[in-house]
């Protein structure tokens, strides 16, 4: 794949790879796996696979608990990944800044990038539709609104919270348990 250039398949596939290694409780393999990923993607110039590679060495390190490498490099893979044209990575990296900056409790920043979050989702459905598509969202707006939701809540303004979960438990309708598990675990922060 990287002889023909096919750069997504190629650092998707390394992707597996390093999944692997982390579903396998071995951290530090799929850490040095991952910046291996990531200096190869520099060294072959692919942007898409400098957002998979930091992307894969954020989530690494929110998993250790190291949140401020998470950050660094959960920025750097959406910086990236804003320039691709599949959004699914880019989503996910979103998500995963979001838990990270949860977890630092860094709540005025989770408020901005949720913002942006929900732009870019509106922007990609917004494109969507005009093409004759219905993509389905409803699980990426609800992780985008949970994080709004946290994010209100644990700078104390309730009454926009309140708005927020109301919203989230409407993308949670007919969702599977994990889904409504994560709803309900920020509903409880609400109450507390």
């Amino acid at each position: 794949m990287g002889k023909h250039a096919l750069w997504d398949h190629y650092y998707n596939s390394w992707n597996t790879l390093v999944e692997l290694y982390i579903y396998e409780d071995r951290l530090q393999t799929a850490l040095r796996e991952a910046e291996k990923m990531y200096a190869d993607a520099r060294r072959n110039k692919s942007n898409y696979g400098v957002g998979v590679s930091a992307y894969c060495v954020g989530g690494i390190y929110q998993t250790m608990g190291r949140f401020g490498e998470a950050r660094k490099s959960l920025e750097e893979s959406v910086e990236a990944l804003s320039k691709e044209e599949d959004i699914s990575l880019l989503l996910s990296a979103y998500n995963a800044l979001g838990e990270t900056l949860d977890g630092m409790g860094n709540y005025e920043e989770l408020r901005r990038v949720a913002v942006v979050w929900q732009e870019i989702l509106d922007r990609y459905k917004k494109e969507a539709e005009a093409k004759g598509y219905t993509p389905s969202l409803g699980g990426r707006y609800l992780y985008c609104t949970l994080a709004a939701a946290v994010a209100e809540i644990e700078t104390k303004q309730y009454a926009k919270a309140s708005e927020l979960l109301e919203k989230a438990e409407q993308y949670a309708d007919g969702r599977k348990q994990i889904a409504r598990f994560k709803l309900l675990q920020v509903d409880r922060k609400s109450t507390r």
